[in-house]
């Protein structure tokens, strides 16, 4: 390879890499031969060869300013699809996950709305059972008469449940019980001598024991359950 090859190729690699070149002189460029092989000067032929190394370095930094620059405007284009890629993938992460809430969120309400359904007709079918139970009690009896004082205080159903569980369990409905406490009658009053406020006859009539025990639940509980859930937590009421 001549001396002009070399420094050819030395010139165009160091322009594609981006190193600072410099312009050799016209004797440098081109040999001495160089003025027979073209009939030009030699002082000529190097200006002419170094006005091309020129050009050229000024081409190959063009070409590498050009090549860089297509390159930054691909990797901004790549760049921008990756955060596309990214945004749309995060989108339908949350759409996946929003969704799924709120089936769950539905299945729950449905569960919900099953249980509250079933235990709404359970009550209804316990104060079905409990108007037909209060029914089949004799009119005359101390739980006939405790029934219809109740009704009478709109203590139906589920209340007048927990009434007769309550007096069955102190007394029995029955009007002379009595315990080693003193306490005495239907309601289990202590001492009986309480159930003065509802009548003299307070010792033997079951609607005067009756009155008072409805009374003393009315004021203390507010209600037969009310009672009747303080009984089983205490064993009184």
């Amino acid at each position: 390879m001549s001396r002009v090859s070399v420094r050819n190729t030395a010139l165009f690699t160091a322009a594609a890499v981006g190193v600072s070149l410099f312009v050799l002189s016209p004797a440098e460029m081109l040999p001495a031969s160089a003025q027979t092989q073209t009939g030009i000067p030699i002082s000529e032929v190097g200006a002419l060869q170094a006005n091309g190394y020129q050009q050229a370095h000024e081409a190959a930094w063009a070409r590498y300013g050009a090549a860089r620059h297509e390159a930054a405007v691909k990797e901004a284009a790549l760049e921008r699809k990756r955060a596309a890629d990214a945004a749309l993938a995060a989108r339908k992460a949350a759409e996946a996950a929003a969704a799924e809430a709120a089936r769950k969120a539905a299945a729950a309400r449905k569960a919900a709305e099953e249980k509250a359904r079933a235990e709404a007709a359970r009550k209804a079918a316990a104060e079905r059972a409990a108007r037909a139970a209060a029914r089949a009690i004799p009119a005359g009896s101390a739980r006939g008469i405790g029934r219809d004082l109740a009704a009478a205080r709109g203590w139906t159903g589920q209340q007048w449940v927990c009434l007769d569980k309550l007096f069955t369990r102190e007394s029995n409905w029955r009007v002379n019980a009595s315990n080693a406490s003193g306490a005495y009658g239907i309601p289990q009053a202590l001492p009986g001598s309480k159930m003065k406020s509802a009548g003299s006859d307070w010792r033997t009539n079951p609607a005067t024991q009756i009155k008072w025990g409805l009374n003393y639940i009315k004021g203390r509980y507010g209600n037969p359950c009310g009672a009747w859930s303080a009984f089983n937590s205490k064993g009184w009421y």
